[in-house]
């Protein structure tokens, strides 16, 4: 993605904006936005609710839409940093013929950089998503509870938003929802899968998940993560809704329900977060949210998949006390939601201490 125009990121911890032991120096905004990427001057949007396809699924159940809110204060408010800004989709925009048109000329373009591919400088056609090793999943998967407990918030500040008087948001099976808005090409959203697949592996487990490198042509290029693209996740005490809103090319993947866009309407913007539509995003039962990464995509870009999860349990490595503290955040706010539950997971004095931050 060209960053023309843009200054460089500078990263510090997600809910402070202070720099601390987790924070990381760069150049460009560490955060993704939904739209209007690299238009100079334009501020303030929102993303338009997306219209739901017919394989989308939304939790069904009691909303929070007429529940009396406090918003934060500014003490509170989410930073403009490590994330990204996703715009509309062209068909959205231009309608039916002019995707038509953008399809030819996006299949022309394939075709002439895969015929002249120098083998990888910066091409996003060289990656092929593949399915992940198991012996990768199940060390990112399952950690040992020491681990979790010598980490605690390792070296990262809590990533959330506390609000305050909204009803707890569940499904029909009365299961808290956890959502989580990204794209493929993001580096920030690539950071961030590895905090929260572990997070999610404590309260059930994911099937089906892949590869995927964050875009060649951004910051921090081909970071190594997964996509939750036909992943699934089966669970007890949560709902997990993964959207992949853009490819690794930025190309349109996933689209919001009109539920998903209404939550990410309402929280990813003024007072919650000082901008809006940015991502990766993350609402846990309309109780807590958090926009951006309290990850370094840097700590990644040396290491493949099994290097990266080969150091989650050494609690020395950078890798550790920032994806491991990121996951311990997560966790105390899912324990939060589903009311101590599994007392396995959240009873452990550790997550305990951060459920205590996370609320502050």
């Amino acid at each position: 993605m060209s960053s023309s125009g843009k200054k460089k990121p500078s990263y510090t911890s997600s809910s402070t904006g202070k720099s601390s032991a987790a924070s990381f120096s760069g150049t460009k905004n560490n955060q993704q936005s939904l739209k209007e990427q690299n238009k100079p001057g334009v501020s303030g949007s929102t993303l338009a609710p997306a219209r739901p396809t017919a394989g989308s699924q939304i939790a069904s159940g009691k909303s929070s839409a007429g529940s009396k809110q406090t918003p934060p204060t500014s003490r509170n408010q989410i930073p403009a940093k490590n994330k990204r800004k996703i715009k509309k989709s062209f068909s959205e925009q231009y309608g039916l013929l002019t995707s038509i048109v953008g399809v030819v000329v996006v299949v022309v373009v394939i075709v002439y950089a895969l015929s002249h591919l120098p083998g990888g400088n910066g091409s996003n056609a060289a990656f092929t998503s593949k399915p992940a090793a198991s012996s990768v999943v199940n060390e990112l998967t399952n950690i040992p509870a020491t681990v979790y407990t010598s980490v605690g918030a390792g070296s990262v500040s809590s990533p959330f938003v506390k609000l305050t008087g909204n009803t707890i948001y569940k499904d029909a099976q009365s299961k808290p929802v956890v959502l989580y808005i990204g794209a493929e090409y993001c580096p920030y959203c690539a950071a961030m899968r590895w905090g929260l697949i572990n997070a999610l592996s404590r309260f059930g487990s994911f099937n089906g998940l892949y590869t995927m490198e964050s875009s060649a042509s951004d910051s921090f290029p081909n970071t190594n993560t997964f996509t939750f693209l036909n992943a699934t996740y089966t669970s007890k005490y949560l709902n997990f809704q993964g959207v992949e809103y853009e490819d690794r090319n930025q190309n349109a993947l996933q689209k919001l329900t009109s539920a998903q866009s209404a939550l990410f309407a309402k929280y990813d913007t003024s007072p919650y977060t000082s901008s809006t539509g940015g991502i990766p995003f993350f609402d846990i039962g309309n109780q807590y949210i958090a926009s951006g990464s309290s990850i370094d995509p840097s700590i990644l870009s040396s290491l493949d998949w099994a290097g990266i999860a080969g150091q989650l349990s050494n609690t020395k490595t950078s890798i550790s006390l920032q994806i491991i503290g990121t996951a311990n955040y997560f966790t105390a706010a899912f324990c939060n939601v589903t009311n101590q539950q599994p007392a396995a997971v959240c009873s452990l004095p550790a997550i305990q201490s951060l459920e205590t931050q996370v609320n502050k």
